[in-house]
């Protein structure tokens, strides 16, 4: 049942069912079908990676290389939560859905890249070796095939197959409640509007929030001697912060 349709009060009377006060079912199922995998995914390469170091670092050392990947992790979820909270319908939705893909299965592969770059070469990957693929591809192409692993090609392949339609069928699966529970929902309940200066206020502390939360992910966490100031920052993060450097200098 659409949230905008009226429904049949217990009374008797016509009265329009409650709607969300932020993000509706299907929406935050649809989200989340994309952020969790990506978050569990990204924290799970670095922890890999925090695990093959030779110093001794403990949980608090592992952490504090986490932290950047934590931060990074959590300020892109609520982003786009609260970008899917404004853009609810017609051309601004359509390019949220399509920058949310795209960012995410971006995000995803450079981790990817990152990881398996970390593991041949013992080196983190920075901007310039990424400008270095896309300035030659070819060259870079076939020492990444030779590379590659019949498990990582399918892992990829898997990634972006869910990426492009694992979200769409999983929020349709959540839309889809039983009749009862519907009429149940609908009747009897208290008609509630979502006022446009509550929305506008939520989404702009997310986004507030996303802002500091991303901008403190620049920041390396520090931890064991072995460790790069590199190595700490997620590998999204210190893509675009050697870029960054690079241009600088």
């Amino acid at each position: 049942m659409d949230l905008g349709d009226d429904t049949r009060h217990g009374s008797g009377r016509w009265r329009r069912p409650r709607r969300p006060m932020f993000l509706g079912r299907r929406d935050l199922a649809y989200a989340l079908a994309l952020l969790v995998p990506f978050v569990a995914y990204d924290l799970a390469l670095k922890t890999v990676r925090v695990v093959s170091l030779d110093d001794e670092h403990g949980l608090q050392g592992s952490l504090l290389l986490l932290r950047s990947d934590l931060l990074f992790d959590l300020g892109y979820g609520l982003l786009w939560l609260g970008l899917f909270a404004v853009a609810k319908v017609g051309l601004a939705r359509l390019l949220v859905i399509v920058f949310f893909h795209a960012t995410t299965i971006l995000g995803a592969l450079v981790s990817t890249a990152a990881h398996r770059f970390y593991e041949v070469t013992g080196s983190t990957l920075d901007f310039d070796v990424l400008l270095l693929f896309l300035s030659s591809p070819g060259e870079i192409w076939a020492v990444a095939s030779s590379e590659a692993t019949p498990t990582l090609s399918v892992s990829v392949l898997a990634t972006l197959l869910y990426a492009l339609f694992g979200p769409s069928l999983l929020s349709r699966l959540v839309g889809r409640r039983p009749a009862r529970e519907s009429a149940i929902t609908g009747a009897g309940a208290p008609a509630e509007t979502v006022r446009p200066r509550t929305g506008r206020l939520a989404w702009a502390g997310l986004c507030v929030a996303a802002g500091v939360l991303l901008a403190l992910s620049l920041l390396p966490g520090g931890g064991p001697a072995g460790a790069s100031e590199s190595f700490s920052r997620e590998a999204f993060v210190n893509a675009a912060v050697t870029g960054v450097q690079g241009v600088v200098a």
